[in-house]
Formats: structure tokens, C-alpha cells, sequence
């Protein structure tokens, strides 16, 4: 095979990439569009050191850690606290309210955490809610299968930068100030469940009233996001709400069996 990738091999090469990196690592990016992987993983060999596709395949055999760095780098890491604020406004003055109104431990899911900066906003809002004195409980699972991002979101440590969105008086409430980070302090750390989860696999014996997947799904082939959001309605309770992204407007919720409350909230009807 050649030691370029480029996005117009062949059928036949492009399933050879998968299975080998599938065989290697557990990770198929056959769900994924394949020009958007290719140019990935030619980055990844480049970070490695190796041309090759099959040297690659020798060192990701021999060496965990360069395996770690593959699910790293080929997922899609960005993130930040209240990512699309008015979507979090909304979630925060209409979903949330109408939720702890239903349930009163609410169960919630954040697939595709990355770091855990939305399991964090989620916390903050949660936490404000009970100051009103909303009579409910809350939990939170946040999921991704990178787990060098997950361990960054167990340590709760993150930059200035990404807190733009949350404001003084709520640092001041959540975070500690350390340097030029801030500190997710331990009344927020103690509501979170960190999990390593692929995505594409049901999540087992687990519902929830709110699951979040955003900006998630944008590199996913057609098939992959009718599986993910069929495994997504089946993990909800009837009447839990799914948010997505700003960039992941669900058009054909119908399809899945959703009815929708607003652009990119979208609702398990409530059994008769």
C-alpha cells in the first residue's frame, strides 16, 4: 500500500485501512466519512514518526500508549463551557424546568463529553436550579471513548480560555483559581460519572431523562447517525428530551420516533 494516503484510494485499500486499524485498536472508521479520516490518520503517522500504513499497523501492536494517541487525535476533541449559549439558555429556562417537574431524580447523559466541560455546564445549571429550592435530585453520566479526554475530565483542571462563556459570579461559585486555570471544585466532581463509551454501542440497562450529543455526529456516515440516534431514543425514558448541536439539526426525527420541542431538542413522546 502506498505510504501516502489519499482520499482517492481505492474501495479495496480504504477497507484494508479499516480492518487493520479495527484489528489494532477497536476503533472502526468505517462510521466516519473517509476523506476526513485519511487526512487524521496522516497526521497521526506523521506525530508517530512512520510513513507506512503497515509500519503503522506494527507500532499501534506493539505499543498501548500509540493506540491511546490514535482514539485521541481521531476523535474530535474541541469543547468549551455553555458551547452555543442561547441553546444553554433554553435548556436551562424551559427543558431543564419541565423535566424536574416529571422527574425527580433526573438521570442525564453527556455522550461525547470530550474533557467534561458540558458535564460541568450541565452541573452549574443543575446546581443553580436547587438554590431555587426545585425539589429533585440529579445525576450525571459523561461519556467519550477517548481516554486520554476523559482523564482530563476526571482531573476537573482547565484553561481560562474555556470558561469565556460562564460568568464572574459563577466562577467564583464552581471553580478555584489556580494560575491560569480554574478547578472544577468537588461538589460539581462528585454529581459526574466519567465512563469510556463508543458511541455506536447501546448503552446497556441505562435510561436517562436528558441525553446530550452535540457536535458529535457531523463526520459520521449515514448510516452511523441513523444507528447512534436509534440507540439514543432507545435510552431514553418516555418523555426525556435529546439536545444536539448547533450544527445537527435532526430533520428527520419522525424517522426515529421523536417529536420535537425546538431546533435541535427533540422529545420521547410519553407513553399513552
Amino acid at each position: 500500500m502506498s505510504d501516502q494516503l489519499k482520499e482517492g484510494i481505492s474501495p479495496v485499500e480504504l477497507e484494508t485501512i479499516r480492518r487493520g486499524l479495527l484489528s489494532a485498536t477497536g476503533f472502526d472508521i468505517g462510521h466516519y466519512k473517509s476523506g476526513q479520516m485519511l487526512r487524521l490518520l496522516s497526521t497521526i503517522m506523521s506525530r508517530a514518526g512512520v510513513k507506512d500504513f503497515q509500519d503503522y499497523l506494527t507500532l499501534l501492536k506493539k505499543d498501548p500508549q500509540k493506540v491511546e494517541d490514535f482514539k485521541h487525535y481521531i476523535t474530535i476533541n474541541v469543547s468549551e463551557f455553555f458551547r452555543d449559549k442561547t441553546l444553554f439558555d433554553y435548556l436551562d429556562h424551559v427543558v431543564i424546568l419541565q423535566l424536574v417537574e416529571r422527574f425527580k431524580l433526573l438521570k442525564i447523559w453527556s455522550a461525547g463529553c470530550a474533557s467534561g466541560e458540558e458535564p460541568y455546564s450541565l452541573a452549574v445549571l443543575l446546581e443553580e436550579k436547587l438554590k431555587q429550592k426545585k425539589s429533585f435530585d440529579y445525576e450525571i453520566l459523561a461519556s467519550d471513548i477517548d481516554a486520554e479526554a476523559l482523564n482530563r475530565g476526571i482531573t476537573g483542571i482547565f484553561p481560562e480560555k474555556e470558561l469565556k462563556n460562564v460568568s464572574p459570579e459563577l466562577k467564583k461559585m464552581y471553580f478555584d483559581k489556580k494560575q491560569n486555570d480554574y478547578r472544577v471544585q468537588d461538589k460539581l466532581k462528585r454529581k459526574i460519572t466519567f465512563l469510556n463509551h463508543d458511541l455506536l454501542l447501546p448503552m446497556e440497562s441505562r435510561k436517562f431523562h436528558l441525553i446530550l450529543c452535540r457536535n458529535v455526529v457531523i463526520y459520521f456516515r449515514e448510516a452511523a447517525k441513523n444507528q447512534l440516534y436509534s440507540n439514543l431514543w432507545q435510552s431514553l425514558e418516555p418523555g426525556g428530551v435529546l439536545f444536539t448541536g448547533g450544527t445537527e439539526n435532526l430533520l428527520n426525527y419522525r424517522n426515529f420516533g421523536f417529536e420535537k420541542l425546538e431546533t435541535y431538542f427533540y422529545r420521547k413522546p410519553i407513553s399513552k
